[in-house]
């Protein structure tokens, strides 16, 4: 209950106290609304804490610092094989590609595709690792094309984490 979580706060600050701790929030966004004043406090109580924070929102809270994210360079629409090779956002999904599939490679005739895919995600690292993974089941050609079906929440829907199999 409440009280619990009281004492829990009281015993993490006592375990913290007087320690250089960095704690990371990722997509804080999705916390409740009371979890600033969870910050705020653990902020006061623990002078040597900071906070890494990433969201699309602010706190509001005192000393507060933010820096803006872009996408990553996004390869030209008509670039040619060795600038899309060469291209930071291009790297990382076959990197990642990679990571899930051996064998996965980049060729010219693919060059286009995974443009286009990695420019329909914005350059967003999270988004192109998410899309990448789902080369073990999906051809990146097949992948662009789901992901620009405009029905439902089909980019959502398909970098989401597939369900465990039922055993």
């Amino acid at each position: 209950g409440a009280a619990d979580s009281g004492d829990d706060a009281r015993h993490l600050c006592a375990l913290l106290d007087g320690r250089q701790v960095l704690l990371v929030l990722d997509n804080a966004e999705q916390l409740p609304p009371q979890a600033d004043a969870a910050i705020r406090a653990l902020l006061e109580a623990l002078p040597r804490l900071r906070v890494l924070v990433t969201s699309r929102r602010l706190f509001g809270i005192d000393g507060e610092q933010t820096l803006e994210l872009e996408g990553l360079p996004l390869p030209k629409d008509d670039a040619p094989f060795a600038e899309v090779v060469a291209n930071p956002a291009v790297a990382l999904f076959v990197d990642r590609a990679r990571a899930v599939r051996a064998d996965f490679r980049l060729g010219e005739r693919q060059a286009a595709t995974l443009s286009a895919l990695v420019r329909l995600l914005g350059g967003m690292p999270l988004a192109i690792e998410l899309a990448a993974s789902r080369v073990r089941s999906l051809a990146p050609l097949e992948l662009l094309e789901r992901l620009r079906d405009g029905a439902g929440t089909p980019m959502l829907d398909l970098l989401a984490r597939p369900r465990a199999r039922a055993s």
